[in-house]
């Protein structure tokens, strides 16, 4: 019951690739605020992508993003 419940949620997941200009914008992300703002490897590849496809991060953390410039975040309330 539950690895179907798991294998359903990551069915649901849109998958986006990881290319070379996502992987530039990873690692200007990180020279710029690993140490001033503790951003991690996961969040800075996850903002990376967004700021890439200039796509909304929908995210419950907000704190994690809102210092990255031309970031668009939306901010999600409620855990399912």
């Amino acid at each position: 019951m539950e690895l179907t419940k798991i294998r359903r949620s990551i069915d649901s997941i849109v998958h986006i690739p990881i290319n070379e200009s996502i992987s530039d914008q990873f690692e200007e992300l990180m020279l710029d605020y690993s140490l001033s703002h503790k951003l991690s490897i996961p969040d800075a590849i996850i903002a990376a992508t967004a700021l890439h496809y200039d796509i909304e991060l929908y995210t419950y953390n907000t704190k994690d993003f809102r210092f990255i410039e031309g970031i668009k975040l939306y901010e999600v309330r409620e855990r399912p």
